[in-house]
């Protein structure tokens, strides 16, 4: 996690580009060794890349560097990417003097500041001087109240605009997102492991039937985040599909789009997250398209008593590709506890992923990417806690021979739901059973939920 703030403007390109990277946990050991020139080090021999990525601590990881070092490359060819500065970065304005032009007549100055210049003519030498700082004095004060009067009206713009601002430049591509994009696979993947969609959404995400539907609920979510999105989405979308020319036409039009800094500022949540939670988040893309867990991976679960067999069966099925199954069981392990993750290692050791599990399991986890998956589990416990359940019912009268006109009175109503209303849930259940001796996996899985209808009434 970068706990310094970029101070400068080489210091602020340092941290785009390893924002770009996804890499901002080294920013304080790049600043600590004054390896801030990310210009300077693209043009760097093998040797002192080498050197610099031993220093800042990224050598041992091959990973990472090779991640570095595509960003390095990409703002190279690209530098006005991240040209949106922070307003709290400030360009001191360097005021230059410089002599007469030569066809100025002799014991003539000329003094430039800002693009405007006087002349003085002849004047003594002291009383030049005097002139000289008295012009000097008047110009700056009077810059110094343009400047801080223009200063003035800016924030004020920018605290009304602000709120508008937010999501504006996300939601000004809406309906060409909707119609040209798919959004459930790549970018969801890399939105899940940027900790900005969290992996209890992508059931709600795929769950409509057409693409149009699946991209509006990806996008609903986004935008309700609480901090601006823009230029990360736009990064994700183009990284997910480099070779699709109509995605890459959209992303050239974000581009040209200015959004606002996209600093994150975070807020308290209460929630309280397991750290293989998190570890499992970053983990995703690299999880779901570099092993394959219909084979050694998913028996290995299996014999470890995660997953039962109708779990297991139904990550093996031969109609799911290998994404698709990788994808069903990170779904399922999200909810199992610490011991699931553990176990996880084990199998992806198991089939044969050293890389795969030895990354997992160095995994490091900063205080931004659990401050976001706080914020991502408060949003998605808000959507549940708005969602309204339906109840249809169709009432028929009993036929009787009594001719009474009906005094259409109250109607009593009982019914159950296959679920718990109130979010209740069970965590741990222990069984002490000698003969059979259950395990806690096996125990807790055959737990079910059933919500019943207290008093109510209805009038019709």
């Amino acid at each position: 996690m970068a706990t310094n703030q970029p101070q400068n403007l080489i210091e602020w390109q340092l941290h785009c580009v390893l924002k770009r990277a996804n890499l901002l946990q080294y920013y304080d050991s790049f600043i600590r060794q004054g390896e801030c020139n990310v210009l300077q080090l693209s043009e760097s021999d093998d040797d002192k890349f080498k050197d610099v990525m031993e220093k800042v601590g990224m050598a041992k990881k091959s990973i990472h560097v090779r991640q570095f070092k595509n960003s390095l490359l990409e703002w190279v060819k690209d530098p006005g990417k991240d040209t949106h500065v922070p307003s709290y970065i400030t360009k001191a304005d360097i005021s230059t003097m410089s002599l007469a032009p030569s066809g100025s007549k002799p014991g003539t100055v000329s003094l430039s500041q800002s693009g405007k210049s006087s002349v003085v003519h002849n004047l003594p030498l002291t009383q030049r001087k005097d002139t000289q700082e008295q012009e000097g004095l008047t110009r700056m004060k009077s810059e110094k109240i343009q400047v801080n009067l223009k200063e003035e009206t800016t924030q004020k713009q920018t605290q009304s605009e602000d709120k508008d601002q937010e999501h504006r430049d996300l939601t000004g591509y809406y309906d060409e997102l909707l119609d040209n994009t798919v959004l459930d696979k790549l970018v969801l993947d890399n939105l899940i492991s940027r900790c900005i969609i969290m992996i209890e959404d992508r059931e709600e995400i795929i769950k409509p039937t057409t693409q149009r539907e699946r991209n509006k609920v990806l996008l609903d979510i986004l935008t309700e985040r609480p901090y601006p999105t823009f230029h990360l989405f736009k990064d994700v979308l183009q990284e997910s599909d480099p070779y699709n020319s109509c995605i890459q036409e959209l992303v050239k039009k974000m581009m040209s789009t200015e959004s606002r800094d996209e600093h994150i500022s975070f807020q308290g949540h209460e929630i309280v997250l397991n750290k293989h939670k998190v570890k499992l988040q970053k983990n995703y893309m690299m999880f779901v398209h570099g092993v394959d867990s219909k084979t050694d991976i998913a028996d290995h679960l299996y014999q470890s008593d995660v997953l039962s067999t109708e779990e297991k069966e139904e990550i093996c099925n031969s109609s799911l590709t290998q994404q698709e199954s990788n994808r069903l069981l990170y779904n399922k392990l999200i909810r199992k506890g610490g011991d699931a993750y553990t176990h996880l290692l084990e199998a992806v050791r198991h089939g044969k992923y050293q890389d795969v599990a030895s990354e997992m399991e160095n995994t490091e986890l900063s205080d931004q990417e659990i401050q976001l998956c706080q914020i991502g589990m408060k949003k998605l416990k808000d959507r549940h806690e708005k969602k309204e359940c339906q109840l249809s019912a169709e009432i028929e009268l009993l036929n009787t021979n009594e001719k009474k006109k009906w005094t259409r009175p109250p109607i009593s109503m009982n019914f159950e739901v296959p679920f718990a209303p109130s979010g209740f849930k069970v965590r741990y259940l222990k069984v002490f059973e000698p003969k059979l001796n259950y395990s806690d996996h096996d125990v807790i899985k055959w737990v079910r939920y059933i919500g019943r209808s207290g008093l109510y009434e209805t009038r019709c």
